[in-house]
């Protein structure tokens, strides 16, 4: 199948590798730049907390941060944490749901975290945790999404040579349907199967959709079925 993704460079490498050796043809033309924004990240705390690799690639973390056990909302983060230094990663293998449900389950009430996000985000469960432990966010990147849709993805849908595309976020998600509705392309998109990351990515008017068992990379090339 050929599949379009339109994540950040900085994710789309990976995924384009993952949908290779699932058989599948990667289109990657990304809808989002990553900018990184200026931050100061506290040692003072008793663990950090990372839901997106991005956040963990911009960090301006020392040894003394490092040293510091980080919770990682998947596989993904986790080895994009051990990259960055951390010598002690545990993943909670899912969404940010799961990763509260860990965090409650490791970490003591009144404890302080660091958390290592981006802007912007949709994290209601991790924030929901400030009156369980003192929650200290920091903004290390923003996602900037473009503004028309990129020429070759209204040309690929237009002469249907898109199969399948892929939603790693409500963001993403609703942003291509901005954008091929701008560009009045609906029906063209309505066309091809969408695979989405969760349930809340999903953009319900489109005709073929699946959800992801997981939200991973993974279950979502599952989603696809053979190629």
């Amino acid at each position: 199948m050929h599949v379009l993704v339109t994540r950040p460079l900085e994710d789309s490498e990976r995924t384009a590798e993952a949908l290779r050796a699932a058989g599948h043809e990667p289109l990657v033309v990304p809808l989002f730049e990553i900018q990184p924004l200026a931050h100061d990240i506290p040692a003072s705390v008793d663990a950090f907390i990372a839901t997106s690799a991005n956040a963990l690639r911009h960090a301006c973390l020392t040894p003394e941060h490092c040293a510091i056990p980080v919770y990682s909302v998947g596989d993904a983060t986790a080895a994009a944490a051990k990259q960055a230094g951390f010598r002690t990663v545990h993943s909670a293998g899912g969404d940010s749901a799961d990763l509260a449900v860990l965090l409650k389950d490791r970490l003591k009430p009144g404890n302080r975290i660091g958390y290592l996000a981006g802007l912007p985000r949709q994290d209601d469960a991790l924030q929901a945790l400030s009156g369980h432990f003192t929650l200290l966010t920091v903004e290390t990147y923003g996602t900037l999404a473009v503004e028309t849709l990129p020429e070759e993805i209204s040309f690929s849908l237009r002469k249907s040579q898109i199969d399948a595309i892929l939603h790693f976020s409500p963001r993403s998600a609703q942003v291509f349907s901005d954008l091929v509705d701008k560009e009045q392309l609906f029906a063209e998109a309505d066309r091809v199967l969408h695979v989405f990351i969760s349930q809340a990515a999903e953009i319900p008017r489109l005709t073929h959709r699946k959800i992801a068992v997981r939200p991973n990379l993974a279950a979502m090339i599952a989603a696809l079925g053979a190629p």
